[in-house]
């Protein structure tokens, strides 16, 4: 079957992408995924409104079962997608959340090994 060239042109014509609100959008981000420069870092599960300027804080659930919250300022958004309902970090977060990963998976595997005894 033969497409007509008009018809091929329009199907594959490139749509500019629209302005994002940034505003807009951070008051109504829950479910978004929440990447960092090295990879994906969780899932928002509450906006912390700021007044009049949208979210001042996002807490973000991490982790394989999202267990574990993370507080993240909206100022540290640097990207977002609305169409693939992602926000992007402009940095990686700070090392202390790190060590507290560590500390709750320690304390969590010592109260696994404490039951089966």
């Amino acid at each position: 079957m033969r497409v007509p060239r008009a018809t091929l042109l329009a199907l594959t014509r490139q749509i500019p992408p629209q302005p994002v609100d940034p505003a807009y959008w951070l008051a109504r981000c829950d479910g978004f995924e929440v990447w960092s420069p090295s990879g994906r870092v969780g899932v928002v599960a509450e906006i912390v409104p700021g007044g009049s300027h949208g979210a001042a804080e996002l807490v973000v659930l991490c982790g394989m079962f999202r267990r574990r919250q993370v507080t993240i300022p909206a100022t540290a958004i640097r990207e977002i997608e609305p169409d693939r309902l992602r926000l992007t970090l402009g940095r990686e977060l700070p090392a202390a959340h790190e060590a507290d990963v560590v500390d709750a998976r320690h304390v969590a595997r010592r109260r696994v090994v404490r039951r089966h005894r």
